[in-house]
């Protein structure tokens, strides 16, 4: 037999179809969008550490004054030190419309054999030639949308430049453009870095360690051992930076947002469903239920009861 409460519980669902239809649809949507973020998450994830793997990451990037090959190719061969390279990056602006934005230049020896942090090309000239620039993919809209276009670029000491870009590159260790970043990263051939009035130098160590890179404490002493050795070199150290081996700094942002977005989708449903048990539970006394009559055999007419009392 079918309890009051269920009767009642029923009633309201059978009463109010629209709004029952209405509740079911909201909430399947919910849980449908829930699991498609986890699920989107999951894939990203994958995706993005695989591809990080294939790029050859670095665990230790040492910034310095300006170095030449030959300290790169020393440090290479120093203990614990899987391979180096020597990068050159610096920073200019960059007329996009009438506003200027900072653009991050950088330049490597050879842009085809890259055995840490490997760039790959996407598209125009690869790599790119004498007075251009390749861009970072993601940034391709933010200058129009086409490659070729010129850009007016003014170095550090004022100088305007108009450099075309020649081409676009996938590089994951650069914050993307989609996340809305102000600063676009480019990537110059060293004859384009003289053509700057820039030093033919380097100014970025990058190490990528031989051996487990988990290894923290084994890291840090590759880092210390090839900060010494610059310093040997009367070279002054302005930092040193260790990076989690197995994820990009996007990866990290990236999650974070997922997750955000994973938890603004459960909230509502909670509430939601946190009403609905409420509605359950509401008590049966004072509810539109119909009136219940008692008969007695007599002579004194029926009289109706309250609900309340009857249950």
């Amino acid at each position: 037999m079918v309890s009051l409460r269920m009767r009642k519980v029923l009633r309201d669902l059978w009463s109010n179809k629209s709004r029952t239809f209405l509740v079911v649809l909201s909430i399947a949507i919910g849980v449908f969008a829930l699991s498609l973020t986890v699920r989107t998450q999951a894939l990203l994830s994958e995706n993005m550490l695989a591809s990080y793997a294939a790029i050859g990451p670095a665990e230790i990037t040492i910034t310095s004054d300006p170095f030449d090959q030959e300290l790169v190719k020393a440090i290479g061969r120093m203990r614990g030190v899987r391979a180096a390279t020597g990068i050159n990056q610096f920073q200019v602006r960059v007329r996009i419309g009438p506003e200027w934005r900072q653009l991050i230049l950088t330049t490597v020896d050879d842009f085809t054999n890259m055995p840490i942090n490997r760039l790959t090309p996407e598209g125009g000239d690869w790599p790119p030639p004498k007075r251009t620039l390749a861009l970072e993919r993601s940034y391709l809209d933010a200058i129009g949308g086409r490659i070729g276009a010129t850009l007016t670029i003014e170095a550090p000491d004022g100088r305007q430049y108009k450099m075309p870009v020649s081409g676009l590159a996938h590089d994951l260790t650069a914050v993307s453009g989609r996340l809305g970043s102000d600063i676009l990263f480019g990537y110059i051939s060293l004859d384009t870095l003289e053509w700057l009035s820039q030093p033919r130098a380097f100014n970025q160590l990058q190490i990528a360690v031989d051996g487990d890179p988990f290894d923290a404490a084994a890291v840090r002493r590759v880092a210390d051992q090839a900060r010494s050795r610059i310093e040997d070199e009367d070279l002054t150290v302005v930092s040193t930076r260790i990076r989690e081996p197995d994820k990009p700094e996007l990866y990290n942002i990236i999650a974070s947002i997922l997750q955000t977005l994973a938890a603004l989708g459960v909230w509502p449903r909670l509430r939601q469903l946190r009403r609905h048990i409420g509605a359950v539970n509401t008590p049966i006394v004072g509810l539109n239920v119909p009136e219940i009559w008692f008969l007695r055999v007599s002579t004194t007419p029926a009289v109706p009861m309250n609900p309340a009392r009857a249950v």
